[in-house]
């Protein structure tokens, strides 16, 4: 079948093809069904018709086999195109059922499995935030504290060294303390 012919029998939808498409895709499977069929037909009469010996030789036998095989044919056809018919339409409830079940259930549990895994992570994510972010602070947090003892100490040793300059010259330091 050619691309152009195959495009043909496609709806616009994708999800839908034309029924000659779905009648050329199962008449290989027809011709054989009839095929098999035709020869368990055509093997359980000539099996009878060996077995109960009327016939004595085998032109005979084979003449009278096609006798009674050839009113069949029709039916043959016709079972044949039923099994494959039904053959189709169970395919076919099957699919729809598929499709059916995969959008009413399927799909929503797994996008709300997906929505929370995803909430999950922002929660996660956001304790990990506040963590890093109480660490960070605690850290910031010792470093003003180690700057503001280092200021109050260089303020000391400043006003500790002005005072002993000052003795040392011998005038009166009248300076306070710095506030501890």
């Amino acid at each position: 079948m050619s691309k152009e012919r195959e495009g043909r029998d496609k709806t616009p939808d994708d999800n839908r093809i034309s029924p000659m498409t779905v009648a050329r895709n199962w008449l290989p499977w027809c011709v054989a069904l009839i095929f098999v069929m035709t020869i368990g037909w055509t093997a359980l009469i000539a099996w009878d018709e060996v077995v109960n010996g009327n016939h004595p030789n085998l032109l005979r036998t084979a003449i009278v086999v096609g006798t009674k095989v050839a009113p069949a044919a029709p039916a043959i056809v016709i079972y044949a195109i039923i099994i494959v018919g039904v053959a189709d339409a169970i395919g076919g409830l099957a699919m729809v059922t598929y499709r059916y079940l995969e959008n009413k259930w399927l799909k929503p549990m797994l996008e709300k499995q997906k929505e929370e895994a995803r909430e999950e992570g922002r929660q996660e994510g956001r304790e990990e935030g506040r963590e890093e972010g109480r660490e960070e602070g605690r850290q910031e947090g010792r470093q003003e504290g180690r700057e503001e003892v280092r200021r109050a100490w260089e303020t000391w040793e400043s006003w500790n060294s002005r005072r002993m300059e000052s003795e040392a010259k011998g005038i009166p330091f009248d300076e306070p303390p710095p506030a501890s």
